[in-house]
């Protein structure tokens, strides 16, 4: 009884630290607020359930329900309304070779199998996929697709997957691939098109409060410049948001 107790007590603390900090990391990352709140969850479960009877009980069953939900329909909206392609003019005149088109077809269709049922379950099936090794198997083959592709090859494939999907699903080595000048990364080898979809991907997957994410705009700032750098500062077609014009500012 005890033990139940400290951990309703627990997560009653957890909850309000988490509405206090505004710029956590399980704010800024949706796969630990899924464990996060999995976690809440469980513990009320473990205090209110022995302890309560009759309707009580079963009001306690749907709180702990809706944790479940809430989460399973923020995945669900935020897969399609938030974490959606690059949209541009542009994008629909990239053209490349057929073994552009079949490396950006390998990278879509393992980036899909990754993020499919990301948010799901709480975030179980993505442990489960870790834990198995078939997560870290497909990133390292993503992984080896953007590093070893030519440059009109990389700017093709970033044309044409879901890159807000495949910077969220893979973790900072890509990104540091990404948004990185030689030897360590491969930005410089990056058109402006590519740079603008990799910014909206980070906005997308988010800048508040994620300072890696922020330094990573910061870095593809950094590196463009006359007209290019005018074009991503400028608000067009290509960016308009309020964050990248603070980071632009900044840098």
């Amino acid at each position: 009884m005890r033990v139940a107790t400290a951990l309703g007590i627990a997560s009653l603390a957890s909850v309000f630290l988490y509405t206090a900090l505004a710029n956590s990391m399980v704010h800024s990352n949706r796969f630990a607020r899924r464990i996060f709140w999995l976690v809440v969850a469980c513990c009320m479960g473990v205090w209110l359930l022995p302890a309560l009877d009759g309707i009580f009980s079963n009001v306690a069953y749907v709180i702990i329900i809706s944790l479940l939900l809430a989460s399973l329909l923020e995945n669900s909206m935020r897969r399609t309304m938030d974490l959606v392609p690059f949209e541009a003019k542009a994008i629909t005149t990239v053209k490349g070779t057929p073994e552009a088109e079949g490396k950006a077809a390998l990278v879509k269709m393992l980036v899909d199998k990754m993020y499919r049922n990301m948010g799901s379950s709480i975030g179980l099936v993505q442990v489960v996929s870790i834990l198995m090794g078939s997560m870290r198997q497909r990133r390292k083959i993503v992984y080896g697709v953007l590093h070893d592709a030519t440059a009109a090859e990389l700017n093709y494939i970033l044309a044409r997957v879901n890159c807000p999907q495949m910077m969220e699903c893979s973790g900072q080595p890509f990104a540091k691939l990404l948004t990185s000048p030689a030897p360590d990364g491969r930005l410089l080898e990056l058109d402006l098109l590519s740079r603008a979809v990799l910014i909206d991907a980070f906005q997308k997957i988010g800048l508040q409060g994620n300072d890696f994410h922020q330094k990573c705009v910061g870095s593809i700032v950094q590196h463009t410049f006359g007209v290019e750098l005018t074009i991503l500062k400028g608000g067009d077609s290509i960016t308009a948001q309020s964050s990248l014009a603070k980071i632009c500012k900044d840098h």
